[in-house]
């Protein structure tokens, strides 16, 4: 649970200004890597052995719990005098996992909901969108799905976009992604990296083609 980041310590893209919704209400916008958020039970469909009472990490419920506390601790915390209006995830689980956060959680208090992907991905990595909806009123969601098998590779994180209007009235776009991991050939790692990138820039060019002046925030997790 190190990597916090505030704004799109990724990437911000803005036609027009992102910040004159940050200047008329100080919307705050945070990106965490929370690091492979699992619960302790085994899904069939995906490879999350190690993540288990006896399997490598002695993933227990115990210490699932407690990480759910801690990530709640790390957002009262970031939000200073107040709490982020929306948060990127990467590295959590399933929606199990978002639930048990968001609604079991000492986060329940905060009032978070939440959107995510169901990627692929053979470890069953995802990533999510956390939102407080009496300030960001979800509009729309979908997924991006990376083509990683029919180029030979491991299958990733898909993409998510949701949009969703302030209240100032301004719709803003989000692009969460989790970018393939720099695993075996290097020369293959950054052909899977450049793959992933050209679908984002491929969805944040649709953004474009229906709006005039669209407000983007693009933030995840690069691997690089």
């Amino acid at each position: 649970m190190r990597r916090v980041q505030w704004w799109a310590a990724a990437v911000a893209l803005a036609c027009g200004s992102i910040f004159a919704v940050q200047a008329q209400d100080a919307f705050r916008v945070m990106c965490y890597n929370v690091e492979n958020l699992f619960d302790s039970r085994h899904d069939s469909l995906k490879e999350d052995r190690e993540f288990l009472p006896e399997g490598e990490r002695r993933w227990t419920p115990f210490r699932y719990w407690r990480k759910l506390n801690a990530v709640t601790q790390v957002v009262a915390a970031a939000g200073e005098e107040r709490l982020p209006d929306v948060i990127g995830l990467c590295e959590v689980e399933n929606d199990s996992v978002l639930f048990d956060l968001t609604r079991s959680s000492a986060m329940r208090t905060l009032g978070y909901r939440y959107v995510m992907t169901h990627s692929p991905d053979l470890r069953g990595i995802d990533v999510a969108l956390l939102y407080q909806p009496g300030r960001f009123r979800l509009l729309a969601s979908r997924e991006v799905g990376i083509p990683s098998r029919s180029a030979g590779f491991r299958p990733t994180r898909n993409i998510l976009y949701a949009k969703g209007m302030v209240i100032s009235g301004d719709t803003l776009h989000f692009l969460v992604f989790h970018l393939p991991s720099r695993l075996g050939s290097t020369r293959d790692s950054r052909r899977h990296r450049l793959q992933a990138v050209r679908m984002l820039r491929q969805a944040v060019d649709s953004i474009y083609a229906v709006c005039a002046r669209p407000r983007i925030i693009v933030m995840g997790d690069f691997n690089a």
